[in-house]
């Protein structure tokens, strides 16, 4: 069983600051080296960190798959029409109805209402999917492919090496004695 240890406000308050400012400089340091890491290795490498024979993690670049984007709603839209046009539903807006039935009642006028021509989410889906299609080009659809992300996953020797480092020292930010927690 281990000893239960009470700390003063002021301790409390002193590791919550060192660790906060430890946790600001770690995660810009971390920033630092994956962006570094990201402009020298290609998608899908994976580099092991070692600590002589120790295997402390690994780390790898993803591959990532290509994204399709609207970016132009009128060709795009056109596009569904030529292609998806029997699954669009029309609807029909109307004006003003006392303008539309006293102007209906003597000459008819088309330009009192408007017809819209909407697609169900699954045909528009389905067409930037299209766009994904190789040599297959979709009006008002950019495809990209999204930067590949740096990941890194440790080995408990490496978290048993941070601890040591964090448990000696003049700055005890962890307070745990003899490094084990």
């Amino acid at each position: 069983m281990s000893e239960i240890q009470v700390f003063a406000d002021a301790d409390l308050a002193y590791q919550a600051v060192m660790l906060k400012a430890l946790a600001d400089t770690v995660l810009d340091a971390q920033k630092r080296v994956r962006h570094e890491l990201a402009q020298r290795m290609a998608k899908g490498d994976r580099l092991t960190a070692r600590d002589g024979d120790a295997k402390l993690g690994s780390v790898n670049l993803t591959d990532p798959k290509p994204k399709a984007t609207v970016t132009d709603e009128a060709a795009f839209a056109d596009y569904l029409t030529a292609k998806y046009g029997d699954e669009a539903t029309v609807t029909v807006e109307l004006g003003d109805v006392g303008e539309i039935c006293a102007v209906l009642a003597d000459s008819g006028h088309e330009d009192l209402f408007t017809v819209r021509q909407v697609f169900p989410a699954w045909v528009r889906e389905q067409a930037i999917k299209d766009a994904l299609l190789p040599r297959h080009t979709v009006p008002g659809v950019t495809v990209t492919v999204p930067a590949g992300v740096v990941s890194a996953r440790t080995e408990q020797a490496a978290v048993e090496r941070v601890r040591a480092v964090l448990s000696g020292g003049d700055v005890r930010v962890l307070a745990i004695e003899g490094g084990a927690q």
